[in-house]
């Protein structure tokens, strides 16, 4: 409440101001300014085509090259070092046997538990 208080003694007081310098600054007759604006013209399809592409091939090549970054960096992360499959599994029952103990381990980890206020 008190802000909208300081809101609108601020503004009635610019207001207040505004009068009083008004009536006692000296005036000025001049003409108001006016700006003349040239008239609008539609753009034609080719420079709205030549805008879209340019505007579009800077941003492949922003976007893109960071894109392609990081899809180089997590290949690389996934697939090397290559680990070849024990004799007599293919390659997804090695990596669900590859990944079983790590599961095992973190069912042994005790959960957090957090306690609700009431």
């Amino acid at each position: 409440m008190a802000l909208l208080g300081l809101y609108l003694l601020g503004a009635v007081s610019a207001l207040i101001a505004a009068a009083v310098l008004k009536r006692t600054l000296p005036g000025d007759e001049s003409l108001p300014f006016y700006m003349e604006l040239p008239p609008y013209r539609m753009p034609t399809l080719r420079l709205w085509t030549s805008q879209v592409a340019g505007s579009a091939w800077a941003f492949l090549r922003r976007a893109g090259t960071i894109i392609l970054a990081a899809a180089l960096v997590l290949w690389v992360l996934l697939t090397f070092p290559r680990v070849d499959a024990p004799a007599g599994l293919d390659e997804n029952q090695a990596h669900r046997e590859e990944r079983q103990p790590q599961r095992q381990e973190q069912a042994r980890k005790p959960s957090k538990v957090v306690a609700v206020a009431q």
